[in-house]
């Protein structure tokens, strides 16, 4: 019974006692300005993008399959952006058009998989491979600069805007978060 109990327990809180003893011991290993507010939001700005992907990821890996792409799409995602607000267009206009292309590029993917019939695998490591050259290609292989917009505050420190605690994109990263564990409960 006991057994049974501590294995419970395990399966519903090991992965966040997991990250209790990795915060500790990188607590352990750095001192306590590990823990300060500063370096707690800095961790979450610089995690909200990848944390945001890992939402996607999640939902495809539960339902059996696999994107080897994400990182090349967002990396295109982004400098599409920046060329967009080099060129003058609207912030919000740019990042519909990052959308834009990450829609297309999932597009291609599920065109590939669902009428083609290839491996998710296979076409995923090929959309990742073509995605990434036209991301670099695009950009020149060099790093881009775009022009400070509303977009740069999503995740920027919170500063006179103390009242929201977080910057926005990671309320947005949570809010997202809870989209996906409703969908999760539900399928």
């Amino acid at each position: 019974m006991i057994a049974v109990a501590r294995a419970r327990l395990l399966e519903r809180g090991g992965v966040l006692l997991g990250l209790l003893l990795v915060c500790a011991l990188f607590g352990a290993i750095i001192g306590p300005q590990f823990f300060r507010p500063a370096n707690l939001e800095l961790m979450a700005r610089q995690t909200a993008i990848v944390g945001t992907a890992a939402l996607g990821m999640t939902m495809i890996i539960a339902a059996g399959g696999i994107d080897l792409s994400v990182g090349s799409i967002i990396a295109l995602s982004t400098v599409v952006i920046a060329l967009l607000l080099r060129s003058g267009v609207s912030p919000a206009a740019a990042a519909l058009g990052g959308v834009g292309a990450s829609l297309l590029c999932g597009a291609v993917n599920g065109l590939l998989i669902t009428r083609l019939r290839v491996v998710p695998f296979i076409v995923t490591l090929g959309t990742m491979l073509v995605v990434r050259g036209a991301a670099k290609g695009l950009a020149g292989e060099v790093r881009l600069e775009a022009p400070v917009t509303w977009l740069n505050d999503l995740l920027r420190t919170v500063g006179d805007r103390q009242w929201i605690l977080i910057p926005a994109g990671i309320w947005l990263l949570l809010a997202l978060a809870l989209l996906a564990l409703c969908w999760a409960r539900r399928s």
